[in-house]
């Protein structure tokens, strides 16, 4: 019979001098073990135990990012300074993946860049912006593509402010109500 916890996973059928071992599905992605005891009728044979090994269940590959409205997605002033965050967390999930800067036809760009870090098991992405001289808002987009098949890519907008039309170096609120 399963010995302990493996009795919730290991089911076990004595035949004809045979036993027939069922193993039920791993939910978790960990290996597992359990011991099973066979113990002879004969007293003066000992008990023996036989070790029972499950590899752990396979994910899917998959990938996903902590970006919560790609479509949305990052904003940058017009200096290039990340109104929020400037870095994508990717979570990659038995694939590894790549990273590229598009305009909207998947030409690449040259105003932003991205730098991939995959050190660590948190892989992240990291935006560098130039500054915006145009008086335009511009819009690109970061690609995540996974290296294995059927794994959908995800594409994060990146917007960036037009230059203001003015020569002001001033970023913040002045106080200006001691001026006369």
């Amino acid at each position: 019979e399963a010995e302990g916890d493996a009795a919730s996973w290991i089911t076990v059928t004595p035949g004809e001098g045979t036993l027939e071992v069922k193993v039920s599905d791993n939910p978790e992605t960990a290996e597992r073990s359990g011991n099973i005891v066979v113990t002879p009728s004969a007293e003066s044979v000992g008990a023996k135990a036989i070790r029972v090994t499950q590899a752990g269940k396979v994910l899917p590959p998959s990938l996903s990012i902590n970006v919560e409205d790609p479509e949305t997605g990052l904003h940058f002033r017009a200096n290039g300074a990340a109104s929020d965050a400037g870095t994508i967390r990717v979570t990659a999930v038995n694939t590894d993946w790549n990273a590229r800067a598009v305009d909207a036809e998947g030409n690449a760009v040259t105003w932003f860049s991205v730098a991939v870090n995959k050190e660590d098991g948190l892989s992240s992405i990291g935006l560098t912006v130039t500054k915006n001289e145009t008086y335009e808002e511009r819009v690109g987009y970061v690609v995540i593509t996974a290296t294995v098949e059927g794994v959908p890519e995800i594409r994060v907008t990146v917007t960036q402010d037009a230059a203001l039309e003015h020569l002001s170096t001033l970023t913040e609120d002045a106080d200006v109500s001691g001026m006369t």
